[in-house]
């Protein structure tokens, strides 16, 4: 009885586990959309600043 209990303790575990990496991949596919989308945010920023922004007749 003790053994199964056990087996059930570890396959929990397991389980547990492999939730948390999938949770982590999932966090971490987030903050890189996240950390793209500012990134191509800012650059658009500064890219318009350059050419369109202050008069500056840019393509």
């Amino acid at each position: 009885m003790q053994g199964l209990y056990f087996d059930f303790l570890l396959k929990n575990k397991i389980n547990n586990v492999m939730n948390m990496k999938k949770t982590l991949i999932v966090l971490f596919i987030i903050l890189v959309i996240i950390q793209l989308t500012s990134f191509n945010l800012y650059e658009l920023k500064n890219y318009e600043l350059a050419c369109c922004g202050s008069g500056g007749g840019g393509p």
